[in-house]
């Protein structure tokens, strides 16, 4: 069990108990690059080994604003599939992605981190002009990426699928392994008007 704080460059952060906790960020300071805190509180990745004794590394993922994970899975190629929220609009995304740059002033996010060395393997924005969150996700055999999320805003529906409510305050959407394309999206929860639902 690793219990305490750790430094990574000249930020510091304090974990709870248990080697899958989720870490608080407790400091502020610039948006410089991944080894350096961005905003006022970003996701931390960390590797540690299986006795949960050493930190095998450790970077900060996130732009200017802040960051909150929300999911995270191994998919079939080993990397780490992350789901979140950003109101960051310099969160690091990857060129060619369905949307590298940010949408609202709230939006979900989808990264792939390889986790041997840490390094970001695609990364995209989720969302609408309003506000999202992607607060699920998984993937499939073939590593489809399937995220549940919370929005504000006209989230796209694709044609001929299954909705719940055209006008739902909950989507969720398939993309391919690369983040470049929906494949399936839809709409359900309660109407946006009215009151929210929480997946």
């Amino acid at each position: 069990t690793a219990t305490g704080s750790g430094t990574t460059g000249t930020s510091t952060f304090t974990s709870a108990t248990g080697c899958d906790s989720v870490v608080r960020l407790v400091l502020t300071g610039p948006w410089t690059n991944s080894d350096v805190l961005s905003g006022g509180i970003d996701v931390v990745l960390f590797k540690l080994d299986p006795t949960c004794s050493n930190m095998l590394y450790s970077g900060y993922l996130g732009g200017s604003g802040d960051e909150s994970p929300t999911g995270l899975i191994i998919n079939n190629q080993g990397n780490v599939v992350i789901s979140g929220i950003t109101n960051s609009n310099d969160f690091r995304t990857t060129p060619g992605t369905l949307n590298p740059a940010a949408l609202g002033s709230t939006d979900g996010f989808i990264s792939i981190i390889n986790p041997n060395y840490g390094t970001m393997v695609r990364s995209t924005y989720l969302g609408t002009g309003n506000v999202d969150q992607a607060v699920a996700v998984q993937v499939d055999n073939d590593d489809n990426v399937y995220v549940l999320g919370r929005t504000t805003g006209a989230y796209p529906i694709s044609p001929g699928v299954w909705t719940g409510d055209v006008n739902g305050d909950v989507f969720v959407d398939k993309l391919d392994p690369l983040l470049e394309t929906s494949i399936l999206s839809t709409r359900l929860g309660n109407p946006q008007a009215g009151g929210r639902f929480f997946p």
